[in-house]
């Protein structure tokens, strides 16, 4: 067999290099040189097969089709960057100093990103106390919005709101930046994996326990006591307080963070800094942790507020709606109240009474009264205290209709100032005073939400018959399946598997980490008005509170259908249910302040402006994004590859002239290079062309068999006349046949040696990979097969990578979509195998070219995936060589 050695010095038409050390060394000189540009070429094509991988990811987040926290996201542009430099490099140890203007390019954009990704911490300064009634809504950036909001409210409608004082977001600065504590949270939040639940906990145990156990500074020390000292002074009395959180975002319109921080009642001076500590480490709560990820909130521009307000003793107290959540247009105030503190309410502990007013006159319209067994009181040395409800008080309604009307009035008035409907935390004090706790924007339905309200009650009846469970209240409108599983415990959390239905006897906010990976929520009891429920509405997952007995019912069920607007658990998975749901589910990312990082980052890395590469701005000094330098880098390495010496005016530095021969087929030159690595022809060719005959690359042999097996009969007929004059010149030029010249085709290279082909190929506007090892040696053997590209919209080539991906995976091919990205991979096969593999590739390369064009088309689309598919077996029954 001719060695690469001599073909070289056959090609340069050299002497023996046996007889001419001088030619020896020139000869050696070349062979370095190829070897090194080969391997800064494959280090290239690596790189950027996982920058494009990469980017993918990014697009389909920013799509919504994939979750992503803001460590993901940094970490993915980190990957990108590392990859698109890598690429840049590599360029140049091909071409040196040719390309330095990348450099720029690629600093200039990675300035951008930077920026981009570069978080605002909340105000470092400012005072470290602001009394409650001095506040108001241009204090939000300093003591949250929650008591911001609560200010503004007291002044806007008249309403009475505790007296207190908020410990602010300076302060919160000054605690974690002293004796060094947020460098270490930083540290510990970096690396963790948030997107895991265990981590997830894991961090917050650590985190949430550096900050309890770490020192206050002296200095908000003291501005906290002498805060308090001038609350007492106020009150006339010694006081007590409840200690709630006010972080920056908290009560935010669609993110409520409702019971995700910590609140602690009826605190007295002496645990006061304690308390602040644990509600300001409770912002590393998991549940809040989870929420914020759920969110797209950014932790760096969350500071914890914390609020000292006056507690009030409640004989009465609850929530009030001042719309109906899941109808809004039934215009309707919705008011829950218990026995004692709110508390029962929000958390879900206990049944509350349910009273509906009409929005116009206040007429009671509903009344539902609860048993209410027990109530959350104050208690001197406890604080709080479950105490058990006198068995007289038990059936009686906790609101009578005149405080009814009270606290719709007030729900309304803020309605009415605020300009959206409003959820309202309220009580009533022993001398019949109504105070404002609370007050944020109340989530509401969607109108497609109602549509099932109006179903036929004979269909209504007979799904009931046919029901596990019926009956309780709609927390969250929606219908999803799952299997049954059951949470009793915090344990349970790190068990729950993704898509179940969490079942539950109390709707509990500690269960609110669950319900990005929950389908649907059945709970045994809760209120609507409850934080579980709040978060349920505000992450679209369907729920259904108050069906007694719901964990012994459903335990054992296996896959249920939750039916939340009708309040329906039915056995299986009922697909009828399911299609006749009215809404999507939110995707909660959308809109958030991490998903606009993500579209701004993504804007700089992702979009291709760089599509002709004889066009005069396909420069270095043009590239708009990390794509564009990736697609440059792409491009002229495969020139630099295969360049010429002419081009070069030097065979000294480039490669030997003759490395690549161009394909002839019946005496004609085709588009296709072919590149003989070692013992890929058969004999010695002189020249500059070579035929099939002469390949004795085996892969090369199969694809082309493949290619070519069936004639190409011309793109399909285009359903879309504005593409017609464009595509019809760029892809229906007959001179895109096998083996014919076009302006809009690209020279396209085999590597081969006997058992390996490399081919990178662009056609019009699709690119493809194809490499493959197929030998005896089985364990060697794999093909790698990446195809994306085209001219019509995204679905359209999306459809089109998913058409061939389920193609070849009908012939045992690993396959992966990404947009409208195509990678397959098989192997581990033998050498006629592989041979099939590569066969069924050619044909489909050659025949889904402009097939994106008509995948719009539904049955076009269908026709011809049965006509490939038929195609495909007929090439895979091929005999190798079988024309």
């Amino acid at each position: 067999m001719v060695s690469l050695r001599n073909r070289i010095s056959q090609w340069l038409g050299l002497a023996s290099p046996e007889q001419d050390p001088t030619a020896l060394a020139a000869l050696e000189s070349l062979r370095k040189e190829f070897q090194g540009r080969c391997l800064h070429f494959k280090r290239l094509l690596q790189a950027n097969s996982k920058s494009l991988h990469a980017m993918a990811f990014l697009e389909e987040s920013r799509e919504g089709k994939r979750s992503f926290t803001i460590q993901t996201l940094r970490s993915t542009c980190v990957d990108i960057s590392t990859n698109v430099f890598t690429m840049i490099r590599s360029l140049d140890g091909m071409a040196p100093g040719k390309y330095d203007a990348l450099q720029t390019s690629f600093k200039r954009i990675q300035a951008s990103m930077e920026d981009s990704l570069r978080t605002h911490a909340a105000a470092a300064s400012g005072p470290y106390i602001i009394a409650l009634q001095q506040a108001g809504m241009q204090q939000a950036l300093e003591i949250g919005g929650k008591l911001a909001t609560l200010a503004q409210a007291a002044r806007a409608v008249h309403a009475e709101i505790p007296r207190g004082f908020v410990i602010t977001a300076a302060a919160f600065h000054r605690f974690l930046t002293f004796q060094g504590l947020q460098e270490e949270l930083n540290r510990r939040i970096q690396i963790a994996d948030a997107s895991s639940l265990p981590d997830l906990i894991a961090l917050s145990s650590t985190v949430q326990h550096g900050i309890i156990e770490a020192d206050l500074p002296e200095d908000v020390t003291q501005a906290i006591l002498d805060a308090y000292a001038e609350l007492e002074r106020q009150c006339g009395r010694p006081v007590k307080v409840a200690v709630r959180s006010s972080a920056l975002g908290e009560d935010a319109h669609g993110a409520s963070f409702a019971g995700q921080y910590r609140t602690e009642l009826n605190v007295d001076r002496a645990s006061l800094l304690e308390q602040y500590k644990e509600v300001a480490a409770s912002k590393y709560g998991v549940t809040a942790m989870a929420y914020r990820q759920a969110k797209g909130l950014l932790d760096e521009e969350v500071a914890m507020c914390v609020g000292c307000l006056e507690m009030v003793d409640a004989v009465t107290s609850g929530v009030a709606y001042s719309a109906n959540p899941m109808a809004p247009q039934d215009g309707t105030v919705q008011i829950h109240s218990v026995f004692g503190l709110p508390k029962a309410v929000v958390d879900g502990q206990t049944p509350a009474d349910r009273f509906i007013l009409a929005r116009t006159d206040g007429q009671v319209l509903e009344s539902h009264i609860a048993v209410k067994t027990s109530r959350i009181i104050l208690h001197p040395v406890e604080g709080v205290m479950l105490d058990e409800m006198p068995p007289a008080l038990q059936e009686q309604p906790s609101l009578n209709s005149a405080q009814a009307l009270r606290v719709a009035w007030l729900a309304l008035d803020l309605e009415r100032y605020f300009g959206t409907p409003q959820d309202v935390e309220w009580a009533f004090d022993a001398n019949d005073r109504l105070v404002l706790l609370q007050c944020r924007p109340l989530a509401v339905q969607d109108a497609c939400a109602d549509t099932t309200a109006d179903a036929a009650q004979d269909e209504l009846a007979t799904l009931q018959q046919e029901a596990l469970a019926h009956g309780g209240q709609t927390a969250s409108p929606g219908v999803a399946a799952g299997p049954v599983f059951v949470v009793r415990q915090g344990a349970h959390l790190l068990q729950f598997p993704a898509g179940a239905v969490l079942v539950v006897q109390q709707a509990l906010p500690r269960w609110a980490p669950l319900l990005q990976r929950a389908a649907a929520v059945v709970s045994a009891s809760g209120s609507t008005a409850g934080h579980l429920a709040n978060v349920a509405r505000e992450f679209g997952v369907p729920a259904i509170f108050g069906i007694e007995d719901a964990v012994e019912r459903l335990e054992n069920a296996g896959e249920i259908t939750v039916d939340a607007d009708r309040r329906l658990v039915l056995p299986g998975r009922r697909e009828d249910v399911l299609q006749a749901a009215p809404c999507p589910r939110k995707n909660t990312l959308l809109g958030s302040p991490a998903h606009r990082m993500l579209e701004q980052v993504a804007s700089l890395i992702v979009p291709l402006t760089f599509l002709d590469p004889a066009a005069a701005t396909f420069h270095p000094d043009y590239c708009a994004t990390l794509h564009d330098i990736t697609r440059f880098c792409h491009e002229k390495a495969v020139a630099e590859m295969f360049r010429s010496g002419e081009e070069h005016g030097s065979r000294a530095q480039a490669f030997p002239i003759g490395i690549s021969k161009q394909l002839l087929l019946d005496g004609r030159p085709m588009q296709y290079w072919v590149v003989d690595l070692d013992d890929g022809f058969n004999k010695p060719v002189d020249g500059p062309t070579v035929t099939l005959d002469d390949i004795a690359s085996t892969p090369m042999l199969a694809y082309w068999q493949g290619l070519t097996a069936i004639p190409w009969q011309g793109p399909p007929a285009l359903d879309t006349r504005g593409f017609m004059s464009v595509m019809l010149e760029a892809t229906a030029n007959p001179n895109l046949e096998p083996g014919m010249a076009s302006a809009f085709s690209q020279q396209t290279y085999f590597l081969i040696s006997r058992y390996f082909m490399s081919l990178q190929s662009r056609t019009g506007f699709h690119f493809c990979t194809v490499e493959a090892m197929a030998g005896p040696q089985v364990d060697e053997n794999t093909l790698f097969f990446n195809y994306n590209g085209g001219a019509a919209s995204i679905d359209r080539r999306e459809s089109r990578a998913q058409l061939i991906a389920d193609l070849l995976a009908e012939h045992d091919f690993d396959v992966e979509v990404r947009m409208d990205t195509l990678t397959a991979r098989l192997e581990g096969y033998d050498q006629p195998r592989m041979e099939t593999a590569l066969r069924l590739v050619g044909h489909l390369v050659q025949h889904t070219r402009q097939l994106d064009m008509i995948m719009g088309d539904a049955a076009r689309a269908a026709a011809t995936r049965e006509s490939l598919r038929r195609d495909l077996l007929h090439v895979a029954a091929m005999e190798s060589g079988e024309a």
